[in-house]
């Protein structure tokens, strides 16, 4: 074997059978975004956050002034936690990818509600 220049080697053979014992792993931890998730704290959206007000954010979705039918859904069966925008992000609050400074609460509403494949 001709003399390696480097502190590391490894041989292709090493690096494959490396990875494939790296692939159960990797399958593991994507099966549980839900654990991931619950472990990053999230601070409520603040109240004057301007893309919260523009898309008519509430904390609780009763207190919407108006929430129309949409995609075949009552206005009144609307919430965070049925739209697809929402990723949960403990018990009661998760993420809003129309929202990014904070975490809405999962039984509040916006007008940008779409209903969940």
């Amino acid at each position: 074997m001709p003399k390696q220049n480097h502190r590391f080697s490894m041989s292709r053979r090493q690096l494959l059978a490396l990875s494939a014992a790296g692939l159960p792993l990797a399958s593991l931890l994507a099966s549980m975004p839900a654990l991931a998730a619950e472990e990053v704290p999230c601070k409520p959206v603040p109240e004057n956050d301007p893309v919260a007000t523009a898309i008519k954010y509430v904390p609780d979705a009763t207190k919407a002034a108006n929430r129309p039918a949409k995609m075949g859904v009552e206005g009144k069966d609307q919430s965070c936690q049925n739209c697809q925008l929402f990723t949960p992000n403990g018990k009661d609050v998760g993420k809003c990818t129309m929202i990014a400074t904070g975490c809405v609460q999962s039984k509040g509403w916006c007008t940008a509600w779409v209903k969940k494949a």
